[in-house]
């Protein structure tokens, strides 16, 4: 018994060589290659057999395909779960053919090969014995001696092979960078193959162009371990592409070209290859793509990306078409519309919010901005009556950036309201790329279109918007220009307002009430710099040392949603999304251990973090195919770990089901960063704010992180942060030149 143990303590601390014949995949990830097989053997341990399968073993490893009927060399270890159920961990393998006739006819009907079943495989192996897998790959034309067998589904199996061949070549050359197995796939689909690695080797950085999710920092990995150069022309255009890329996701349309030099020198000294780049061979290649015309240089010189630069060309080309147009003419005088308005409503409209209703009779396009108590609601409420007693049977169209923005437009005017992105009805292609069905040639079906959280709204989105606008359409733009600006590159509303060119509102007197809120009231404070600010029941501080504030973010979400019972009206904001410990991963870990803990019972997914029913999550990036956008929020109703899917409930009720290999577009959501809160509003907000948090602290930061709260504002940290942020005023200077533009 003794010895018994001994050799299985050995066993599982010593690295061994099997040969098994896969029996069945019980398990697989299409993601990651994660495969669980049972599988037989000579030299398996009868106390490793697996229970539910006599004389077999379990297998876990990672492998680009596997088959029932496959012959392995596996190295690897034994291991045992919690559960005393052993497996073999799989580190390295290689397939061998199979060595006899039955386990041959089991790996060809095993799936493998297109349209081999069990009956055109046992056919195969009557015909050609143990020969059969050398005649597929060396002679194939000679399977059309079977009967059913036509030279193109011969070339079809043939090509089976080939590509099972190659793709286990493609996988094991790539493993070490880290690159999914879907992605693999996509590789050899998009390159032929066989030419893949070639082609890899040649260009590693063609990559970041044909393959959706592989970047520089992957490709320059790849290129180090086929010795490329760190001035490669290849390389040094791949690092300008990307440093482009990054710096439009800080918000930049293009970059001045000595900029776009010293941050790509940057990029490329700080790659996976060691070595000097000098800034003249970064000139050369930027003129080279200029010529190429993959970049655009404007005189001044300006480097744009190709679809910024025509995206910001085009916006302002529509914009001037609509300004130029003569607007409707209105049946009705302004005033008697008002005034019906006032008394059919039992309100009392101020002097600005008169001026703006007027303001739609002398222009297609308006801007309306404001912060929150201004009366904006109030306003685009007596645009549409007017405009629907002036025209009637026109069409209106109400639009946000975000599924939560467009829900508060509905609810607020009684009318429709879509999202942006299913106003232009975005749909994904067979090639995997993305179109609108509403564009120049389809425009949207409306009169009246009115905008609202236009401050959200970047470059690329609008212009595409804007192609959908036909000249004779009203547009309406409703925003608050101290809001933070768009996530993504551009600064719209800013520059439309300092264009001059378009007749813009601005509301700036709040609408005091008795019960008026101190949420509205301190906006206003902070939006004005001053830092005396109104504490109450609904506008709460509490000190905190920066090291406890975590626990105490943690105490106030629990009370919180214990009061309320709704976990999309609870929200904790935070200006980081890592680094520190009020960040948002280390604050999500912390809320979902509290609201939502581990528990056997309860099925849980992991990818980058642990997923389980009941979490709360948001979207973060755009899925025109399940028609759900960055930003967002839904609830998970139930896991399904054997199928590998998730079912979200979001939050204007659709149910969309996720399978594991996009859960990297999922984020827990008990906490998000306040860019990614604009254009929700929540009952209560919970802000950490801290000195830890110098870097992000600024005006609009905290005024956009108040204003998403309806009721209650919880502010967590020290005051001397808060005052840094509201006197902090300082805004990151886009570089964009729309507004000059139009």
């Amino acid at each position: 018994m003794e010895a018994s143990k001994a050799s299985i303590r050995e066993s599982v601390k010593t690295e061994i060589e099997l040969q098994v014949v896969v029996e069945k995949i019980l398990w697989r990830d299409e993601w990651t290659g994660q495969t669980i097989a049972s599988c037989k053997g000579e030299d398996i341990p009868d106390y490793v057999q697996s229970p539910l399968f006599p004389g077999s073993c379990v297998i876990i490893g990672t492998f680009p395909h596997l088959a029932s009927g496959q012959i392995l060399k596996i190295r690897g270890t034994w291991k045992c779960d919690e559960k005393k159920r052993w497996h073999f961990k799989v580190n390295e393998y290689i397939e061998t053919a199979p060595s006899s006739e039955e386990a041959l006819i089991e790996y060809l009907s095993s799936g493998l090969f297109r349209g081999v079943g069990v009956k055109t495989a046992r056919a195969i192996v009557e015909a050609f014995g143990m020969d059969t897998l050398d005649i597929i790959k060396n002679n194939p034309t000679k399977l059309t001696r079977i009967k059913g067998i036509s030279e193109a589904k011969a070339m079809k199996i043939y090509k089976s092979y080939q590509k099972a061949e190659h793709l286990e070549e493609l996988m094991l050359a790539l493993k070490p960078f880290h690159i999914p197995t879907s992605k693999i796939i996509k590789i050899s689909n998009v390159y032929g193959g066989k030419k893949a690695l070639e082609k890899i080797k040649d260009n590693p950085y063609a990559l970041c162009d044909d393959i959706e999710g592989i970047g520089f920092k992957v490709a320059d990995s790849i290129a180090r371990a086929y010795n490329k150069k760190p001035n490669d022309d290849f390389r040094i255009r791949a690092g300008i592409i990307h440093t482009l890329n990054e710096k439009a996701m800080e918000g930049h349309v293009y970059l001045p070209f000595d900029t776009a030099v010293t941050e790509t020198q940057k990029t490329l000294q700080g790659g996976e290859i060691l070595g000097k780049v000098e800034k003249n061979d970064i000139i050369r290649v930027i003129f080279d793509m200029n010529n190429a015309k993959e970049l655009v240089i404007e005189k001044d010189n300006s480097v744009y990306l190709p679809i910024y630069y025509a995206s910001e060309v085009s916006a302002s080309r529509k914009i001037r078409m609509l300004l130029s147009k003569r607007p409707r003419i209105f049946k009705y005088d302004m005033e008697e519309c008002i005034a019906e308005l006032e008394e059919k409503n039992q309100i009392k409209y101020a002097p600005k919010q008169k001026e703006t209703i007027r303001s739609i009779k002398d222009t297609n396009m308006l801007i309306i901005t404001g912060g929150p108590g201004t009366g904006k609601t109030t306003i685009i409420k007596g645009i549409i009556d007017i405009y629907k007693k002036n025209f009637p049977g026109s069409k209106i169209a109400l639009a946000a950036p975000t599924g939560r923005a467009a829900k508060r437009m509905e609810e607020a005017t009684g009318l429709e309201a879509k999202t942006i992105h299913r106003l232009l009805e975005y749909r994904p292609t067979s090639e995997g790329k993305i179109m609108c069905m509403r564009n120049e040639h389809n425009p949207i079906d409306a009169d009246l279109i009115i905008i609202d959280e236009s401050s959200m709204v970047d470059i690329l989105l609008f212009a595409t918007f804007l192609k959908a606008v036909t000249p004779d359409t009203m547009l309406v733009m409703v925003g608050d220009i101290d809001q933070l600006p768009s996530v993504g590159a551009g600064c719209v509303l800013k520059d439309l307002i300092e264009s001059g060119k378009i007749p813009v509102v601005r509301l700036n007197e709040i609408f005091r009430q008795e019960d008026t809120s101190r949420i509205v009231i301190n906006a206003d404070k902070i939006n004005k710099g001053i830092t005396d600010l109104e504490y109450g029941d609904d506008f709460v501080f509490i000190e905190e040392e920066e090291e406890n504030i975590p626990e105490v973010v943690k105490k106030c979400f629990n009370d919180e949603f214990k009061r309320i019972r709704n976990i999309y009206e609870v929200q904790v904001l935070t200006p980081f999304k890592r680094k520190t410990a009020s960040g948002v991963e280390q604050l999500n870990k912390l809320l979902q251990e509290h609201t939502n803990p581990k528990d056997p019972k309860k099925p849980e997914i992991y990818c980058r973090s642990a997923f389980r029913r009941y979490d709360k999550i948001i979207q973060c990036k755009n899925n025109y195919e399940k028609e759900v956008f960055n930003g967002d929020i839904g609830i998970i109703k139930s896991i399904d770990t054997k199928e590998g899917t998730v079912l979200i409930e979001m939050d204007n009720q659709e149910e969309v089901v996720f399978f594991k290999d996009e859960l990297d577009e999922l984020q827990l959501a008990y906490a998000v960063t306040i860019h990614k809160s604009q254009g929700s509003e929540y009952d209560v907000v919970i802000i950490p704010v801290s000195m830890q948090h110098k870097t992000m602290l600024g005006k609009n930061l905290i005024y956009t992180s108040i204003t998403r709260a309806r009721k209650k504002v919880i502010l967590i940290g020290n005051k001397k942060a808060l005052r840094y942020a509201i006197t902090n005023d300082k805004v990151s200077k886009r570089f964009s030149k729309l507004k000059d533009r139009i």
